[in-house]
């Protein structure tokens, strides 16, 4: 927000105020500076004029005082005191300064320019555009294109004593494009809560990283990165956002080309992922009782040999809003999704590189093992939106693949299995009474009309086409009793059919089931308050005219209720309880626990020890320790996270599993000037299954980022888990003594020889040193790796790699042609470790 804020207001403003040209005072009585054809000024207001001349050069400058109101193009400048040089066009405005124009307002004590060398100084200045207030001690235009401001306060707080705000110590502004900012420090009230030595934001901007490394499994390797960045995607209206070239080399793998681009904006999304490689197969072969990696492959005529095979990828997604009108409430867009792949193990090889980035991103740990999934689907869809007020009209296409392995690896490929051609969707809202009081917010019919054709494939050969088509109506409204309570009904009638080309008396059977009308009713009951509230929700759904009714509930489609209690206690801690109850009724007979669902409980809290609670862990998936704490939003933190989520079933009235964990994180403490630890993360997950234990996993991981020095930076971390804890409990045949086995798997005292159940996923350090130019980093990983391998890549081995990194990246590359390149650092977010 910081960037943006800079960028978009303070540069038009500034500039609309000091790149007037040469000026001329204008009065009763005109005047213009000898050899100056720059624009006029209009003087508007003023109480006195006088001309006075200094006898040693015969040469004079006009006093204007008392309420001074001019006109500069499209500024409006009121002043107590304004004194204008006519020979050289110079201005200098004092006392209660005020400048207006289209962009914002601008006021401060006084206001020199000079027209000949296009610089002018703002001293004091208080600047409000938009909900922008900006203070500066002075600001001064170095040339036709930049601005400098020094010590400027930013906020967009309106309070005469702002409860936030930016303060800069120095602010450069090129245009309205490229900003650069040093001293940058964040303020809640008076307090500085954050720093950041050096902010800037680009128009363009540019990065060239060459990175060699050895890993076991892919041999020595070269990566070489070019990243573009367009920040303001200035430009034609298909200029990217970021794009980058990759072009590797793999000893063991083989070669790899490939182009990124990506684009957002309000009318225009796309994303572009172009890659191609020359893969190489491999295979384990034994060398004196070990095995190694080795590309000699046993070939079908039974010599051994390289083995290599051309594999290509396309990623493309777009979506464009070719018509958005406000006037009539109206706009469309239109979305393509493309996935094409050579082989289904694409991403596993290519995709996950190891990387470092312009930014903190580097650091992230695991990304030298961490590979991409199989894709065992690729989907093609292309649709189309209409959005009229209230009406609403899609038009999709849609086709999803799947990867078939064959016999032989070459006959592998994506076959069609599923297509909708196409879908054909329209819904339409209407308001039928207009709400009455407080207590009636008014009555709603809703249209829903849907209809597609579905075929099903079985290795490209098409072998079921069905259409299915339903027209439904809703009416529905919304009972706001009190604060406290609500109640939201809507009753409902639908008519559905399918039917298929083939004949078949199973598919004929299911298609009369699913074709019928039905009668439908949802009731929501909501009591409570945002701390603590009850909703219930029962929902009835009847058939009648049905072909072939359901052997066990007849004509009744649903009928069921759902319960939940919540509390939402911002910013301290959440938690919810909730069931359900189905209330169709068999022809058979059953318990009463047998109708209903399992009981979920989950529970969520933070503490911040320097803040107290001040934040929580909502939307968080903790399974996997994939994300730590909520941000904190000051300079020092240290704060613990507690997580909770538990199933019990009624059915079978025991406990099924609970998913437990609590993490921990530090950061913005320095032991006197350096070192300064800004970030430390650690934390813990248990997820136990009630019924068998073998199924519990556990996680432990630690992440840190120290900045040694002013050009040095290290991160280091670690993560271990365990997949069968019931190898502790003594009744195990395979027991092991959880200590033992710490100590055995332990990074210092691990034997290949021993049985571990602590599996080491990864240990990782990365030493960064900044040389001004280039930045330097060297890395070192250790962890658990998968290497799928043979012709039919069908072999599977797993075991420890070690890999070591070293790249640099290349900061300043002026005289290539390019115009700026950047590398910046900020405080990392948790995705940024894992």
């Amino acid at each position: 927000m910081v960037k943006s804020t800079l960028k978009i207001f303070f540069p038009v403003l500034m500039a609309g105020v000091m790149v007037t040209a040469g000026i001329a005072p204008q009065n009763p009585a005109k005047a213009a500076p000898p050899n100056n054809t720059s624009s006029p000024i209009e003087i508007i207001h003023a109480t006195e004029a006088e001309y006075l001349t200094v006898r040693e050069t015969e040469k004079g400058f006009l006093v204007i005082r008392g309420g001074v109101q001019i006109r500069m193009e499209n500024n409006l400048i009121t002043a107590q005191t304004l004194r204008i040089n006519p020979a050289t066009g110079e201005i200098l405005a004092q006392g209660n300064l005020r400048v207006v124009n289209p962009e914002g307002t601008i006021s401060g004590e006084s206001f020199y320019y000079h027209p000949d060398y296009k610089m002018g100084v703002l001293y004091s200045a208080d600047v409000k555009s938009g909900p922008f207030y900006i203070q500066t001690q002075s600001s001064a235009r170095l040339d036709s294109e930049t601005v400098i401001s020094n010590m400027a306060r930013i906020t967009t707080c309106g309070e005469e004593n702002p409860h936030y705000y930016i303060k800069v110590k120095k602010l450069y502004i090129s245009g309205d494009k490229e900003i650069a900012a040093f001293g940058v420090i964040y303020y809640t009230g008076n307090t500085p809560v954050f720093y950041w030595p050096f902010l800037f934001q680009l128009d363009e901007g540019t990065g060239i990283i060459t990175r060699y490394g050895y890993q076991e499994s892919r041999g020595n390797l070269l990566q070489n990165t070019y990243y573009y960045q367009n920040l303001l995607q200035s430009g034609s209206i298909l200029s990217p956002l970021s794009a980058k070239l990759m072009l590797d080399w793999y000893q063991k793998a083989g070669w790899h080309l490939g182009t990124y681009a990506m684009r957002q904006s309000h009318n225009l999304d796309y994303f572009i992922h172009v890659q191609v490689a020359q893969y190489k197969y491999r295979s384990l072969l034994d060398k004196g009782g070990t095995e190694e990696i080795s590309n000699q492959i046993l070939r079908t005529d039974g010599t051994y040999g390289e083995l290599n095979e051309l594999w290509y990828k396309l990623d493309f997604k777009t979506r464009y809003m070719w018509y958005d009108s406000y006037q009539k409430d109206s706009y469309s867009v239109l979305r393509l999704n493309l996935e094409e792949y050579s082989h289904a193990d694409f991403d596993m090889e290519y995709s996950m590189r190891s990387e470092p980035d312009n930014t903190i991103d580097a650091l992230g740990a695991g990304q030298g093992f961490i590979t991409g999934p199989r894709k065992d689907t690729t989907i093609w869809s292309v649709s189309m939106e209409e959005y009229y007020k209230d009406s609403y009209l899609l038009v999709n296409l849609y086709r999803q693949s799947s990867w078939y392995i064959q016999s032989n690896s070459a006959d592998s490929r994506f076959y069609p299995v599923y297509e909708i051609s196409p879908e054909v969707l329209y819904t339409r809202n209407f308001l039928l009474i207009s709400p009455i009081g407080r207590y009636f917010t008014g009555l709603y019919n809703d249209y829903r009309f849907r209809g597609l054709v579905e075929k099903y494939y079985n290795q490209g050969e098409e072998i079921r086409s069905t259409f299915t088509g339903s027209a439904e109506t809703n009416l529905r409204t919304v009972f706001p009793f009190t604060r406290w309570f609500s109640y939201h009904p809507v009753l409902g009638y639908s008519v559905n059919t399918r039917f298929s080309k083939e004949q078949d008396d199973a598919l004929e059977l299911d298609n009369n089931r699913n074709t019928y009308r039905a009668v439908t009713a949802r009731q929501s009951f909501r009591t409570g308050v945002p701390e603590f509230y009850n909703r219930i929700d029962y929902r009835v759904a009847y058939a009648h005219y049905r072909k072939e009714e359901d052997p066990t509930y007849r004509k009744m489609l649903s009928h069921d209720l759902f319960t939940g209690f919540y509390s939402y206690l911002h910013p301290y801690a959440d938690f919810s309880v909730t069931t359900a109850r189905d209330l169709k009724k068999p022809d058979y007979t059953q318990p009463e626990r047998f109708y209903w669902s399992d009981v979920n409980f989950s529970a969520n809290a933070f503490f911040d020890f320097d803040t107290g609670y001040s934040g929580v862990v909502r939307g968080k998936d903790f399974s996997t320790l994939s994300q730590g704490l909520t941000h904190v939003y000051h300079s020092h933190f240290q704060g613990i996270a507690l997580h909770n989520q538990y199933t019990y079933s009624i059915a079978y009235n025991r406990s099924l599993r609970n998913n437990a964990g609590v993490f921990y994180e530090m950061g913005g403490y320095a032991f006197g000037k350096y070192p300064r630890i800004n970030l430390l993360h650690t934390g813990m997950s248990w997820q136990h299954d009630f019924h068998d234990s073998s199924f519990d996993d556990a996680f432990w991981e630690v992440a840190a980022e120290v900045i040694l020095h002013r050009f040095w930076y290290l991160s280091f971390g670690f993560k271990s888990s365990v997949y069968d804890a019931s190898r502790y409990e003594k009744s195990s045949p395979r027991y092991i003594s959880f200590w033992e086995d710490v100590y055995n798997s332990s990074l210092f005292f691990w034997d290949s020889g021993k049985e571990s159940n602590i599996v080491l996923e990864r240990v990782y350090a990365v030493l960064e040193h900044d040389l001004h130019t280039w930045i330097m980093r060297l890395s070192v990983w250790t962890g658990k790796n998968r290497l799928l391998y043979g012709t039919e890549r069908r072999n599977v081995a797993e075991y420890y790699e070690t890999a070591v990194y070293f790249s640099m990246t290349l900061k300043d590359i002026k005289g290539f042609g390019i115009p700026s390149s950047q590398v910046y650092r900020e405080r990392p977010s948790e995705s940024d470790f894992y």
